[in-house]
Parts: structure tokens; sequence; C-alpha cells
């Protein structure tokens, strides 16, 4: 009975662990950039920003954000890749995945996603979430009423 006990428990915590996939942090970029880049790295690969702008507003927030075209990228104080937004089909991840993709491909790419949300309206996915396995990285695919991803966005915890 023991046994079958631990058998169980073990089936049940594997279940989990292929149900919810963590994604390699190697996964965890768009576009070649990810939260361990810094802004010297953003402006080397992109050039100079076509805007930038302070990321709060608020006099002591020395955080800004970098807009190129239809993504932009946060950057703290300390010239650190904080965040990054995308809506520019042109930036994929390392995977190939990106903006005007069927949302089918994310599952059959990096597995079920960690967390989903859906449209209150008519029930249809909205967000596809997946995190790395040290749960630092949050990557979210957001999925229009077409089913397909029109914006991709990475940041760190």
């Amino acid at each position: 009975m023991k046994k079958l006990f631990l058998v169980c428990l073990f089936c049940l915590g594997l279940a989990g662990s292929v149900c919810a996939a963590s994604m390699a942090a190697s996964q965890m970029a768009i576009g070649g950039l990810s939260p361990s880049n810094t802004a010297e790295e953003v402006v080397s690969l992109y050039g100079d920003p076509d805007r930038v702008e302070n990321a709060r507003g608020g006099p002591e927030d020395t955080n800004q954000r970098y807009w190129y075209g239809n993504f932009s990228v946060l950057v703290s104080s300390a010239g650190q890749v904080m965040y990054i937004d995308v809506k520019d089909s042109r930036l994929t991840t390392p995977d190939g995945v990106g903006v005007g993709m069927d949302a089918s491909v994310l599952q059959t790419t990096y597995g079920e996603p960690r967390d989903t949300s859906y449209r209150k309206a008519d029930g249809s996915l909205s967000n596809m979430v997946y995190r790395d396995a040290a749960n630092t990285m949050i990557m979210n695919f957001h999925v229009n009423a077409d089913g397909m991803i029109d914006e991709i966005t990475l940041g760190s915890r």
C-alpha cells in the first residue's frame, strides 16, 4: 500500500511538471534581447531609440523606456534591461515564435503555459504565460480574439 501511494505521488508530481513546464532561460528572449542585457547592448543591437521617456514620470524615477517602432525596452537606472514589449512581427523568440503567429504554436513549442487568462465577454484565450525554472523571468504571449499572438512581453521578477 505504501509503495502504491509513493508511485501515485510520483506520477502526480510528474504530471504537474509536464502540465506546466518551465521555459529554459535561453528561450527567454525576443529579438535577441532578454533581461540579462544592458542598455548599451540594446543600443548596440538596434541603434539609438526613436525616443526615450521616463518610465513612470516621477521625478525620482530614473528608469527609462526606449522606443523602437513597435517595440520598447524598459531599462533600470543601473542600465539593466527589465522588460521588453514587442508588437513587431520581425522580432521572434530563439524558437522562432513571433507576433502574428497562431497561438497553437505556443503549446507545440513550449508545452503547457504556467498561467492562462480568458476574456470575460466570450471566454476566449487572452494570455499564455511561461516562466523560467528559477521563476525569475516571465514571458507573456497576448492572444487576440482570432487566436493570433499580437503582443509578447518579457520581464524579470
